[in-house]
């Protein structure tokens, strides 16, 4: 089975710098690259590295951006057939700024992002029976992700919401969410109160399901993840690892949480290959290649002792 799924294209313009610039000062970068990025696009690449069939549905603008993205997009074995492009707007664009001590800076210019719609949605109708997972963001209008996820219910998909970056969650799409997947800022301004502590991390998530999504998957990049549903309620314990970059963290999870659950895999085998894939997804420099391929996801999972899930 196949995965669909929903969300932005973004050209990404990195720049890093010695130090982030303050209020009027200009410095110098001393490396520039340019890449495909996007959570829509970042999460169907992390399903298909793992071997997953990824159809993703986004839209594209009026520029040279647009089909760059697109054909890069397929060369990683995404099916890009479903990508609209817009004669009005531009292609979505996040400017990155990375300092040597790892802090950032991201200003993003969603163009195209925010104008899909019904359009694009039609495509869910072909899609659907050939698919069983589909995988949601909070970068695009939240009428067409409310749309969606009332059409993911009606085909019997599971509905996977990554409530990045965050807004105003209406109360009909908290029911129709199966598995939510906020980071701990996410999850802060969720419930209203400093996700700091695995404490406080799972009475957050224990407080999310009571919202109405089926699963909760909350992630402390480097710290926890912490899982409820109606049977399980724990923390499960991170890889060892040095973070490099958490950036594309939240999308490597979501990608390869999806390609578990569409290859059937059980709830904590699925979040299994999600803390896996982000955690080297964390440990790499930026772009698509940080996310791991089936080949590197098995090594990691047969090599790594103790289980993080003790």
């Amino acid at each position: 089975m196949s995965i669909i799924v929903l969300g932005s294209i973004n050209t990404v313009l990195l720049s890093q710098v010695e130090q982030l610039p303050g209020p009027g000062e200009t410095f110098t970068s001393h490396s520039f690259s340019h890449f495909p990025g996007g959570k829509g696009a970042n999460q169907a690449v992390a399903a298909a590295r793992l071997g997953l069939a990824s159809h993703l549905i986004s839209r594209v603008g009026n520029d040279n951006f647009g089909p760059h993205l697109t054909k890069l997009l397929h060369k990683q074995s995404i099916d890009v057939s479903n990508v609209g492009r817009d004669d009005k707007t531009p292609t979505g664009v996040a400017q990155r700024f990375v300092a040597a001590d790892g802090e950032t800076i991201t200003v993003i210019t969603p163009g195209a992002n925010h104008r899909i719609g019904r359009a694009e949605l039609a495509a869910l109708d072909k899609l659907a029976p050939v698919a069983r997972i589909l995988v949601l963001s909070l970068d695009i209008p939240i009428e067409t992700i409310l749309m969606a996820a009332r059409f993911g219910a009606q085909y019997g998909l599971t509905v996977i919401l990554d409530p990045n970056p965050v807004g105003e969650i209406p109360d009909e799409l908290w029911d129709l969410v199966d598995v939510l997947t906020p980071d701990g800022a996410a999850a802060s301004r969720l419930v209203g109160f400093p996700v700091e502590s695995a404490e406080a991390a799972q009475h957050a998530a224990e407080l999310l399901y009571g919202h109405g999504p089926r699963q909760i998957v909350l992630n402390r990049w480097g710290l926890g993840t912490h899982v409820v549903n109606a049977t399980d309620s724990r923390a499960l314990l991170p890889y060892p690892n040095m973070p490099l970059d958490s950036s594309i963290a939240s999308d490597a999870f979501t990608g390869a949480l999806a390609a578990g659950f569409a290859s059937g895999l059980s709830f904590i085998e699925a979040v299994h290959w999600g803390i896996t894939a982000s955690s080297i997804a964390m440990t790499r420099p930026h772009g698509l290649n940080t996310l791991p391929t089936r080949a590197e996801l098995e090594m990691l999972l047969a090599t790594y002792q103790p289980d993080p899930f003790q």
